[in-house]
């Protein structure tokens, strides 16, 4: 049994006993008061492990919103459906924009609510090359001001058209919003192929009206070596891996991603 002091100086003191026989007279919950009042510094990983252990790790892994999943040999990893409160108000949860896009309609607009370093531009440019028929039905604007009436004639177009529409940083034009929201009540008839897509920044003045009716998509960049590994599979496509039949390719771009993941979380 570890004296308080050894304990005390543990680099990971919550992964080991609590001294002075405090793990078996304690509940699990109670050692994380304790953990609270001396290492207040390993408290959050003390709260994952407490999940973990509770409710099972998909609890603590954030989803990956991307184009597409793959379940890859090089990590010996297979994606699972993993997304709990992010998408509503369906509670139709998925892992891809694809499946995004399935569930969301002419009436209802996506809104990514990001957080920094996540954006699903890229990502969503992709999506509407293979899901629209012809080029330049995606259009997209970055909202600010003087930026009003060339939004709204974009979003006209697009309803009559058919394109997608993706104004982002919405943020920034809030007294915009409200036009908007009044534009999509009298939408009588939009296109089929219509899509409505909206960034924001997290913010309290953000129209009740428009995210009552939309798909609210929660995004966040991946926290460690493991979620970084796993987000960076996850974009890739089993063709990318599949048009090269050298044996050295896979090794190569799991060492690459191996190193990608360690400098996003030295830069955090």
């Amino acid at each position: 049994m570890l004296l308080e002091e050894q304990w005390y100086d543990l680099d990971m003191p919550e992964s080991v006993d609590f001294p002075s026989g405090y793990s078996e007279k304690l509940a699990t919950f109670q050692i994380l008061l304790l953990l609270r009042c001396f290492r207040v510094d390993r408290v959050y990983r003390a709260i994952s492990n407490y999940i973990t252990l509770i409710l099972g790790e998909s609890y603590i892994t954030p989803p990956v919103i991307s184009l597409g999943a793959l379940s890859c040999d090089i990590v010996n990893y297979s994606p699972r459906t993993k997304i709990g409160a992010f998408i509503s108000p369906l509670q139709v949860f998925s892992q891809s924009l694809d499946n995004i896009l399935e569930q969301s309609t002419p009436h209802m607009p996506v809104v990514f609510i990001l957080s920094p370093g996540s954006d699903p531009t890229s990502d969503l440019m992709k999506l509407a090359e293979l899901s629209l028929s012809g080029s330049g039905r995606f259009k997209y604007l970055s909202l600010g001001q003087g930026q009003e009436r060339i939004a709204l004639t974009l979003l006209e177009t697009a309803i009559a058209r058919g394109q997608w529409l993706m104004l982002q940083n919405c943020h920034l034009l809030v007294t915009f919003l409200r036009t908007l929201e009044k534009e999509l009540d009298e939408m009588a008839k939009p296109h089929p192929d219509f899509r409505l897509w909206l960034t924001t920044d997290p913010t309290p003045t953000f129209p009740i009206g428009i995210l009552q009716r939309s798909l609210k998509v929660v995004t966040e960049p991946p926290n460690g070596l493991k979620l970084n590994l796993h987000s960076t599979y996850f974009k890739l496509r089993s063709q990318s891996l599949d048009n090269c039949v050298h044996p050295a390719f896979r090794s190569l771009v799991y060492v690459l991603a191996f190193f990608h993941a360690v400098v996003q979380v030295s830069e955090t």
